[in-house]
């Protein structure tokens, strides 16, 4: 095997990885206690949701030269919203151990633990969204740099016959919806916030699974067909003055 099937391999299995560990990580927020009820100190889900999330972004510095093999082009953009990615996701890591230690940290010197109560069934969806918006990232770097890399790809992937128009369709979604959250956190629009969100907790697991799925089976072979052969034939006839001679018929003996 190839350092390029290497390298998309392992990129495959971080896009599977990252999508199991997103999923785990929202589910813990259902054991968050809510905003309004939020103890003095860290419940063991933010802690392990921290660490959750600092993997997972781990992972996707390893998906990002993966993507970038599999497409094979150059682009001065590809490789700058590559770079920007690779900053938000490192970013993202540090932040989430950062807070992963200074929540674990309270915890040890705490004299008594405190609990909570569940988030989603006591305060139901709208105090569980509100939990959402507070623990996830929402920076310009670590959602709208990687949606603008996110972007890039599935627009340069999207004109090219062997990426799934499900996989690109769904990234162009996906990254609008990373920019409209940092967009509605820093102007302070909840509506567009919460709509990115959503999008956000729908696509970024699809788009990962079937974004690994693509990366662990190897591209296959388009064999062009006689019509397709056939008028590139007539193309480059016509550009070098190629004319068809018609076929010269003997007239039949009478009879």
């Amino acid at each position: 095997m190839t350092y390029a099937a290497r390298m998309e391999r392992w990129g495959g299995y971080s896009a599977l990885l990252m999508a199991v560990l997103f999923v785990a990580s929202v589910s813990l927020t259902a054991w968050m206690p809510p905003l309004s009820e939020q103890p003095s100190l860290p419940f063991w889900p933010h802690v392990l949701f921290d660490y959750l999330f600092a993997l997972m972004a781990l992972l996707g510095l390893a998906l990002i030269p993966a993507v970038h093999q599999r497409l094979q082009i150059s682009s001065p953009l590809l490789t700058w919203s590559g770079g920007v990615a690779q900053v938000g996701f490192a970013l993202t890591a540090i932040v989430s151990l950062w807070q992963a230690d200074y929540e674990t940290s309270l915890w040890r010197e705490a004299a008594s633990e405190t609990s909570g109560s569940l988030g989603l069934l006591q305060n139901g969806w709208s105090g569980w969204l509100q939990l959402l918006l507070e623990r996830m990232p929402r920076g310009w770097l670590e959602t709208a740099g990687i949606g603008l890399w996110i972007f890039v790809v599935s627009w340069i992937a999207h004109r090219l016959p062997v990426w799934p128009i499900s996989l690109t369709q769904s990234g162009l979604v996906l990254g609008a919806a990373m920019a409209c959250i940092a967009l509605g956190a820093t102007i302070g629009f909840t509506f567009l916030q919460v709509f990115g969100l959503l999008n956000y907790l729908l696509l970024w697991p699809f788009w990962l699974l079937r974004l690994g799925l693509f990366l662990l089976h190897p591209i296959p072979v388009l064999v062009p067909s006689f019509a397709h052969m056939r008028r590139k034939a007539e193309a480059l006839g016509r550009r070098l003055h190629l004319r068809r001679t018609p076929v010269a018929r003997t007239p039949e003996p009478p009879q």
